[in-house]
């Protein structure tokens, strides 16, 4: 089964409904995927396709392989997103699309912002520009400012069962022992 297959569903749902908002805040375990998650919802609002995210189309594989020009990451690994990022991506947010019809930023860590650099964010949020969408990638939710976590629509996506990364490692590991894999 397709990691956080669910959750896809129901944003390819809120897509093809028209219910598309501009801040999502994707809550969820170091590891869970959160990354995995906003590209491919940025592959499907972006897609070309009949039915979104076809990752067949130009879009779809620009996406999947990190060189579309709409959509924007921010944050490496541990490191928190500084005010001067935010103050870049809001400038950079009132351009026009390249390829398609919306901008997406994507901001990993989330959690490790400064309260100066969300405050900051809050402009984006509260007065989007047309076709821009974000997606604050956070492990806790709890760590963003009360009026950021209003403005935006939460997504948590959750990890595996044990019965399912037992499967998934008896899959890869077919020779170990349960205590090895354990």
């Amino acid at each position: 089964m397709e990691r956080n297959s669910g959750k896809k569903k129901e944003f390819l749902e809120r897509i093809s409904a028209g219910r598309v908002t501009h801040a999502y805040i994707i809550e969820g375990a170091r590891g869970v995927g959160k990354g995995e998650f906003a590209l491919y919802c940025a592959a499907a609002l972006l897609c070309g396709g009949i039915a979104p995210p076809c990752m067949e189309c130009l879009s779809c594989r620009k996406v999947t392989e990190g060189m579309h020009p709409d959509v924007h990451v921010y944050g490496a690994e541990d490191k928190a997103i500084s005010i001067a990022d935010v103050r870049a991506l809001i400038r950079h947010s009132y351009l026009k699309p390249n390829d398609g019809d919306r901008q997406i930023y994507i901001l990993h860590n989330a959690h490790l912002m400064r309260p100066d650099a969300q405050n900051a964010l809050l402009k984006i949020f509260e007065e989007p520009p047309s076709g821009t969408v974000v997606f604050l990638l956070t492990e806790k939710r709890g760590a963003l400012l009360p009026t950021v976590r209003s403005r935006g629509q939460c997504i948590a996506l959750e990890g595996e069962s044990d019965e399912t990364l037992h499967a998934l490692l008896r899959r890869a590991h077919p020779k170990d022992s349960d205590a090895e894999l354990e």
